[in-house]
């Protein structure tokens, strides 16, 4: 789990990045599965982030099933229009 907040598009992407070149080598593994790649990509983001998150997420997802994580292709996809669209706003991560 994050200490920081995201503040900008760039963290997130700078963040996508480095968990992309991690859990490649534990995928290939197999020591990864999907599930767990969903999971450890939204536990990287910050508690008040993810709460952000995951208020968008469910508007859009609402038949999303409980208990599961969201796929990571859709919180990034979600992280990057609330905080490129905040971007020019101080305490972008407090929506």
């Amino acid at each position: 789990m994050s200490k920081v907040r995201i503040s900008e598009e760039k963290d997130i992407l700078d963040y996508y990045q480095q968990f992309c070149l991690l859990s490649k080598i534990l995928i290939n593994s197999r020591q990864l599965d999907v599930e767990g790649h969903n999971k450890y990509f939204w536990l990287g983001f910050h508690q008040e982030d993810r709460e952000a998150l995951k208020e968008r997420l469910f508007a859009k997802f609402p038949d999303h099933p409980p208990g599961s994580y969201f796929d990571y292709k859709e919180v990034l996809r979600t992280a990057r229009i609330i905080f490129a669209y905040h971007e020019d706003e101080p305490g972008v991560g407090a929506l």
